[in-house]
């Protein structure tokens, strides 16, 4: 998750490199570096269920590779 001091700007969306134009901003003339807090979630694959059935544990993972 982002932290809320992060100096980052709204993007421009109706320009195509907006992404782009806002890391060059904010190399160019931001004073702090962003920050991320990261969490971890530890599942007990063997009591969790779906639709009331057990899967085994590649099933609990996220792929963004599936639509």
């Amino acid at each position: 998750m982002p932290s809320m001091g992060n100096p980052g700007h709204p993007l421009r969306r109706c320009e195509p490199d907006c992404l782009q134009a806002e890391l060059t901003r904010y190399l160019d003339e931001d004073d702090a570096m962003s920050r991320f807090d990261i969490g971890l979630q530890f599942m007990d694959t063997g009591r969790m269920t779906y639709h009331g059935r057990r899967h085994d544990a590649a099933f609990w993972i996220e792929n963004a590779s599936v639509a």
